[in-house]
């Protein structure tokens, strides 16, 4: 004779065994996706990461020595995979696998605590991992966006689980709050973003409890914001302290508010091109709808449904996928990369807009199944087939030839290259000093941080500073970064110009050499040698 609660508990543990089962295996599949394209050609901005993060782990320190614009989350990040995985290779690819399963099993969780239903959950998984590592969002790569989202959905998850039961624990709301706060740790401009999820949580929070006492719904909320204030409120004062205080507000807020207003003219400017057509256009060029595309037509009228119902757990994600959109759109540049911001929250609204809809009284049927199914099938077919070229050419699906020669430029550069010789790069590319194995004479690295701006004075001076002291035995010059007539009368050009003369040693066309006049690296190389002149570049990856 069967009990009803062995029943119950068998019936429980096959659920967790078989949702274990689901996430280790899709888990596996990323890990072994991602060693696929193990060695993937570092682009700009994670070139960037890498390098600040090891010299910072030398001892130089951040924003008064090496300059970013963003916060200390991603050098700190960096740093520590380097620690445990040596500066290379292996611990870009064990950032990307981490970024990739951390986020995977809080999707998994957000799903299953939003509906209820294992299947959901491990759709939810299937379709992050097939997703994940997408070439043409960018995303093979640990940009900043990997470990955002992955704080994002942690978040997420906790706020949903702390809806979904009767105790109300304040403990998982400040769990909540933690991840939150370490996503502005990551971008500073995403405290917007913070504000407005908090804002869904407080109407889901409504919803469930219409009649409530503003503590019901106030409490929680504070309890959500207290970790990012005690972290701001702890690092502005560290860095004020260690005398970094003036560059500190400088980058966060003279510089991120030109970032933002370079383009086009401003936050408001940004969101409404944000949703302009020409905007999709691109999108769909740049093949980035056919990865959002079928989960945005799956998942948002059927959240949208669901939130005309009032329903509380329609609230709270969709007030995600805003703090998302808003969080992509502010800087207003519109990178690839920037959308990897949008895969969780549609993700979720393709698995969890449909599930509510049968929970708010629309019509039961295998409609919910089918749909799963027809997504798999989109995305399989979409991203299983890139798993037929090698790494180099994941690279060129995306960049083309570009950082492929960035590579070879820098390995050209660790061959030429004697222990103790240094060069500067003038242009965007941190990448050579990655693959040249060679720390940068100074930390300003990317020209235009200081080829203008509101900190252009002050960049160019320390430049000129830095190279004065410890002249480097070589100038490599961004072709496309020549080709701009305004930067040759610029400070720092005419700094160094009278004191190297060109030089060839093998460059990819895209980069110029030159030597210092009288290092030994120039009684090395052939005499009468001449660099081909700049020349207009087709653009920037």
């Amino acid at each position: 004779m069967s009990s009803p609660f062995l029943n119950s508990f068998a019936s429980t543990s096959v659920k967790y065994t078989l949702g274990a089962l689901a996430v280790v295996s899709l888990s596996a599949f990323i890990v072994l996706e991602r060693h696929h394209i193990f060695g993937l050609p570092l682009e700009s901005d994670t070139a960037s990461f890498a390098v600040v993060a090891h010299e910072w782990s030398q001892g130089r320190a951040l924003y008064s020595d090496l300059w970013d614009e963003k916060p200390p989350a991603i050098f700190v990040t960096y740093a520590l995979f380097e620690k445990y995985f040596g500066a290379g290779d292996a611990a870009i690819f064990w950032m990307g696998v981490a970024a990739a399963i951390g986020t995977l099993v809080a999707i998994f969780f957000a799903a299953f605590w939003m509906t209820s239903s294992l299947v959901a959950g491990i759709c939810a998984a299937l379709f992050w991992a097939l997703i994940n590592a997408d070439p043409f969002l960018e995303a093979a790569l640990p940009m900043t966006e990997a470990f955002i989202n992955l704080c994002f959905v942690a978040a997420l998850a906790g706020l949903i689980r702390f809806l979904s039961s009767s105790k109300h624990s304040v403990q998982e709301v400040l769990i909540a709050g933690v991840f939150l706060a370490a996503v502005s740790f990551y971008r500073l401009n995403l405290l917007m973003s913070v504000a407005i999820l908090v804002g869904g949580f407080i109407v889901a929070l409504r919803l469930q409890q219409p009649g409530g006492a503003p503590r019901t719904w106030l409490r929680p909320a504070m309890a959500l914001l207290v970790p990012s204030i005690v972290l701001w409120l702890g690092v502005i004062p560290y860095f004020c302290l260690t005398h970094r205080g003036p560059i500190f507000f400088k980058t966060f807020f003279s510089y991120s508010w030109y970032y933002a207003h370079t383009e086009n003219g401003g936050l408001l400017s940004n969101l409404v091109r944000s949703v302009q057509w020409n905007r999709w256009a691109s999108l769909a060029n740049q093949n980035v709808l056919s990865v959002l595309g079928p989960l945005g037509i799956v998942g948002m009228p059927t959240l949208a449904l669901a939130l005309v119902k009032k329903n509380a757990t329609a609230a709270m994600l969709f007030g995600y996928f805003v703090a998302a959109w808003i969080g992509m759109a502010l800087p207003g540049r519109f990178y690839a990369h920037y959308y990897q911001l949008l895969m969780p929250p549609l993700v979720l609204a393709a698995v969890v807009g449909p599930w509510l809809l049968v929970r708010t009284g629309r019509p039961r049927g295998r409609w919910i199944f089918t749909a799963y199914a027809l997504l798999a099938l989109l995305l399989m077919l979409r991203e299983l087939p890139l798993l037929r070229f090698p790494v180099d050419d994941w690279s060129r699906l995306t960049y083309g030839e570009f950082y492929l020669d960035v590579r070879k430029a820098g390995d050209v550069l660790r061959r030429q290259l004697r222990p103790g010789e240094t060069f500067y790069e003038i242009g965007y590319e941190s990448g050579l000093y990655f693959y040249a194995r060679r720390s940068p004479p100074t930390g300003i690295l990317w020209a235009d941080h200081w080829d203008a701006g509101p900190l252009q004075d002050e960049f160019s001076a320390r430049i000129i500073r830095d190279l004065s002291a410890h002249p480097p035995d070589m100038i490599l010059l961004n072709r496309q970064w020549a080709a701009n007539p305004r930067h040759r009368g610029l400070a720092v050009v005419q700094w160094w110009l009278p004191m190297y003369r060109p030089a060839a040693i093998g460059l990819p066309d895209e980069f110029i050499g030159f030597v210092r006049r009288g290092s030994d690296l120039e009684a090395r190389l052939p005499s009468g040698v001449k660099a081909k002149p700049p020349a207009p570049a087709a653009g920037r990856p």
